[in-house]
């Protein structure tokens, strides 16, 4: 009988040092090298129905004249909120399936109001816990003149980054964009922030009417930087805002000839293709979750840049911008479109393309006293485990299906001593799917989440094939790429978990230490994707 020493499998174990990278692009995203944690974004090019996109609150409120500070009020209803998809979603550019440009449509209604309140549309982020970040709006504003199309971020009256436009400036000559922030100066002369040092009007050159453009505001703990089509337009310096807040798009009108003018004569139609938004929250419990799921910023795919928008996004090639929400594997745990939970900042279900997408394992460091050892297993076991039958060279051995449990043919044996005749081992292929590399970013701005700690290793079961160590077919479906426990019969036995889905191969390296069912289990990825995994009952 061959006795393991104690000490050196409390050595085996102890000095394992292992990190798991949950997702591509799980610490979160990069504009300038600034590291965003958090993510919003919406295609309304493929939205059929507002009501069911929980990132967004349509808004039903009205205002009075006098409040709305003009001849008229405002009466924002749901009414006025009008989803208008493209006809095929294959397209990304057209008519919508109601005619017109496709995507959310904001309306003013024409005509002067009986009870005195202008129709209008607006709808407002669920989430309230922005602070910093970069957000972006693919829109087409009305040529209709009497309206104000804004999208703003907001705290309060006095802490307000807007992008406005006033469809009755725009003529032959001028085509003019009000970059404003809100602040205490512009509170204290009526809210009127033209007279003020963070109010400016940029000309742009084009007709903001005749097409659809992206807007886009950084904000930062020290400036507020404003953009169209990736061209920057102006930075401000002072009232920066320093509140967590949310997003806002917004069509209204309230009369007032210095502003808005209005009503229009005819209903009149502002069109968002996008929205899309890279922040950092200030919602401790998201917070918290960041510091749990990014193990290191600088580690490859742990951080995804965000791709610029150079050029106006219409026609199906430009309109069709890119969305990580849309992508494999690059938003999990974020509240994303398409997901009944997101409001709630609950985690999308996990999904899977390749066996070995979703958890991608890495050395941190190993002993090198410790490589003889684990080398040398297998030809130990084969001399102590009787009737142990050699590892074969090649993966392609009998794949194990998941989720699958067939009986052990003997139970577990019950040992109080480590006893290598108990020693089990299991080859087998991992899958993966290699996104590009990514390059290292700078702390998120501002919001600090705190300190990681690399997450515990534990058995999860996933819709990929699994390992069985120790013969017994009756593996308990783990982590992908991870080692199944089965029943330590003595047996050396050879499994395959090559991705059947894609046939890709894994290209990571990395170590696991499972505590399953009484036993300890190490895995070890070798190059190329391959596993060999050793189990010690205990």
């Amino acid at each position: 009988m061959f006795t393991l020493p104690s000490s050196l499998l409390t050595l085996y174990i102890t000095f394992l040092s292992f990190q798991f990278v949950q997702a591509d692009c799980e610490c979160g995203y990069t504009v300038n090298s600034t590291l965003y944690t958090d993510l919003i974004e919406t295609d309304f090019l493929h939205l059929a129905n507002i009501t069911n996109d929980t990132d967004w609150q349509p808004q039903n409120y009205t205002v009075t004249p006098a409040l709305a500070r003009g001849p008229y009020g405002k009466n924002a209803s749901l009414s006025n909120v009008v989803a208008n998809p493209l006809k095929s979603q294959y397209d990304w550019a057209g008519d919508g399936v109601n005619g017109g440009d496709a995507g959310l449509q904001l309306l003013v209604r024409g005509g002067v109001p009986q009870d005195g309140l202008i129709p209008m549309a607006e709808v407002a982020t669920a989430r309230t816990d922005m602070l910093y970040g970069s957000f972006r709006a693919g829109m087409k504003v009305t040529g209709t003149p009497g309206t104000c199309g804004a999208f703003f971020w907001y705290f309060n009256d006095t802490q307000e980054i807007d992008m406005e436009f006033l469809s009755a400036e725009f003529n032959a000559t001028s085509q003019p964009v009000n970059l404003v922030l809100q602040s205490p100066e512009s509170e204290g002369a009526g809210f009127n922030a033209a007279n003020t040092a963070t109010f400016q009007v940029h000309q742009l050159n084009f007709t903001p009417s005749e097409g659809f453009h992206e807007y886009r505001f950084d904000w930062s703990p020290n400036a507020v930087e404003f953009y169209s089509d990736g061209v920057l337009l102006d930075t401000m310096t002072s009232a920066v805002p320093t509140a967590p807040g949310h997003i806002t798009l917004s069509h209204w009108s309230n009369g007032d000839p210095t502003w808005s003018a209005g009503p229009p004569t005819a209903d009149a139609i502002l069109t968002v293709e996008y929205l899309k938004g890279y922040f950092n929250s200030s919602d401790p419990a998201r917070q918290q979750d960041w510091s749990k799921r990014c193990v290191s910023p600088s580690a490859v795919n742990a951080t995804c840049p965000v791709p610029e928008v150079t050029q106006a996004p219409n026609g199906n090639a430009s309109a069709n911008t890119f969305f990580f929400s849309l992508q494999a594997n690059q938003t999990d745990n974020q509240t994303v479109f398409g997901s009944k939970k997101k409001s709630e900042g609950i985690a999308l279900e996990t999904s899977s393309t390749g066996a070995f997408n979703l958890q991608k394992m890495r050395i941190t460091a190993i002993p090198i006293f410790l490589l003889p050892f684990l080398a040398s297993v297998p030809t130990l076991a084969s001399k102590h485990v009787p009737n142990a039958a050699p590892i074969p060279r090649s993966l392609d051995a009998t794949l194990v299906e998941p989720r699958e449990s067939v009986p052990s043919p003997t139970p577990t044996p019950h040992i109080k001593h480590l006893d290598l005749r108990q020693v089990a081992a299991g080859v087998g292929g991992a899958g993966n799917v290699a996104a590009p590399a990514q390059p290292a970013a700078q702390a998120p701005a501002a919001v600090a989440p705190a300190a990681v700690a690399a997450p515990a290793a534990e058995p999860n079961p996933t819709d990929s094939p699994t390992v069985a160590a120790g013969g017994a077919a009756s593996a308990t479906p783990v982590k992908s790429g991870a080692i199944g426990m089965g029943t330590l019969t003595g047996k050396i036995g050879v499994v395959n978990t090559k991705d059947a889905k894609n046939g890709a191969v894994g290209n990571g390296v990395g170590v696991e230490v499972l505590g399953i069912l009484g036993c300890w289990v190490v895995g070890i990825v070798v190059g190329g994707g391959g596993w060999m995994g050793v189990g010690v009952a205990g």
